[in-house]
């Protein structure tokens, strides 16, 4: 039987629950005015959207567009961080309760990163010299080009 993520650690499972929800609602308020924003409907849109588009246009010079669109981010952009917040959270509880990565996993994956880390900084090593070599290639080309036009 599985154990109870609520004993587990019970700050983080209500903070996980409270980003959750906070999550969901701000994505689901966002997604009710979209369309208010995007193709003018005139629906029950709080005031307080109105107000701030008019803010964003009168006092900051913004346009139209551009307001509609702040104030649709200043929405969503919580959301997804709540989101994540919560997703984090709530591996965090998983991982704590299945155990299922100790100290020295952790510490093979610190190195297996490094690893990975060297062979990516020398892949890209080699593709800037390869580009810098396509790059000289093209400016001897055109060098000679001219040489040859004034000849």
């Amino acid at each position: 039987m599985e154990q109870d993520r609520y004993s587990a650690n019970h700050k983080l499972y209500i903070v996980g629950i409270i980003s959750l929800i906070l999550s969901i609602g701000l994505f689901f308020f966002s997604m009710f005015i979209l369309p208010f924003l995007i193709w003018n409907l005139h629906y029950d849109v709080p005031d307080f959207i109105s107000h701030m588009i008019i803010y964003f246009q009168n006092k900051m010079n913004y346009s139209l567009p551009a307001s509609k669109f702040l104030s649709w981010l200043i929405f969503f952009v919580p959301c997804l961080i709540a989101g994540y917040i919560s997703y984090y959270i709530s591996n965090y509880i998983d991982d704590q309760i299945l155990g299922i990565k100790t100290e020295e996993e952790i510490e093979e994956e610190k190195q297996s990163a490094i690893l990975v880390h060297k062979e990516i900084r020398a892949s890209i090593g080699l593709a800037a010299k390869i580009f810098l070599l396509m790059i000289l290639i093209v400016c001897i080309i055109l060098l000679l080009h001219q040489l040859v036009q004034n000849i």
